[in-house]
């Protein structure tokens, strides 16, 4: 299984996603997930998350790309919570989204209710409530 993690970088010296672009069109038929750092970028609405991630879905297969959400509180104010779950509700109704990468684990467990990001996105992907 192999993966890779985009970004798009705000530094016009380093073109990440470009140069993730060009690795995926060269190797996508070894690439079983594409792992998009939705947190490196700012993302303010709704809205603006569905569009970014279907745009990105025209270049990156949508059966392969998954949105990453980080609780790293350097990442923090990025990409809301309440963003980045109602886009992916709005995306999994359209069966866009095959699943959402959470980073990271060691950042979640010392959050006030630890791991609630990776439950809530337990339960949108399963559809259940528990």
């Amino acid at each position: 299984m192999v993966s890779i993690a985009p970004s798009d970088s705000t530094d016009p010296a380093n073109p990440v996603l470009t140069n993730y672009k060009n690795l995926y069109k060269d190797n996508k038929e070894h690439i079983d997930w594409v792992d998009y750092q939705f947190y490196d970028q700012t993302v303010s609405t709704t809205h603006a998350f569905v569009n970014l991630y279907r745009s990105l879905s025209d270049f990156f297969s949508v059966k392969k790309l998954l949105a990453g959400y980080s609780t790293d509180p350097d990442d923090a104010g990025k990409i809301s919570q309440k963003v980045f779950f109602e886009g992916c509700e709005i995306l999994l109704r359209s069966d866009s989204l095959p699943g959402i990468f959470v980073w990271d684990a060691n950042d979640s467990k010392v959050l006030e209710e630890p791991y609630y990001v990776e439950i809530k996105a337990q339960q949108l992907l399963t559809k259940s409530e528990d």
